[in-house]
Parts: structure tokens; sequence; C-alpha cells
């Protein structure tokens, strides 16, 4: 089987880096519609785990995309997110993912 990376760039490259952008936001919609039956108590976790798979997958090229274009980018604004999360959770201060 071929390297995880070399599949995304293939997908990429043969069905174009905007069609699977558009694939994305199809694939978060199905993982909101499981993720809302989820909340609701009617899981099916073999379907919220095909549709997890589905947008992690998607999401790696997109993430492909972006550290092609702006390396970096993504990981600074990972830190960013993190920390503003591990500010919220020592101080239990709603207003600091702000």
């Amino acid at each position: 089987m071929m390297e995880e990376d070399e599949i995304y760039r293939w997908a990429m490259v043969k069905f174009s880096k905007d069609h699977q952008a558009l694939i994305l936001v199809e694939e978060c919609s199905e993982l909101q519609k499981e993720l809302v039956k989820y909340i609701r108590g009617k899981v099916d976790w073999n379907h919220l785990a095909e549709e997890i798979s589905d947008v992690e997958i998607v999401l790696k090229q997109l993430r492909i995309i972006i550290e092609d274009e702006k390396p970096g980018l993504l990981n600074d604004w990972k830190k960013t997110k993190l920390w503003r999360l591990e500010r919220r959770l020592k101080t239990n201060d709603m207003e600091a993912l702000k």
C-alpha cells in the first residue's frame, strides 16, 4: 500500500484541490448529521466512525494544500488555539477562548 501522504497528494492531482475542498464541506455535513444523532442518544457508532474517518482523510488533504502554500501557518494557529484552551482550563474562564 502507498504511504498516506502519497495517496492524499494523488487524490488532489486526480480530482483537483478545489474539488477535494468541496468534498470536505460535504463530509463535514455528513459528520454533523451523525453528531446530532450522537447528542440525541441515537448514535450508530459505525456511521459516526466512518464519517470521522472521511473528514480526517479529506481534511489531511486540505492541510497539505495549506502547508504547501504557507508552511508553518497551521502549526502556528494550532499552538495558539491550544494555548488558549490551556488558559481556559487553568482559569476556568469562558472568556479566555476569545
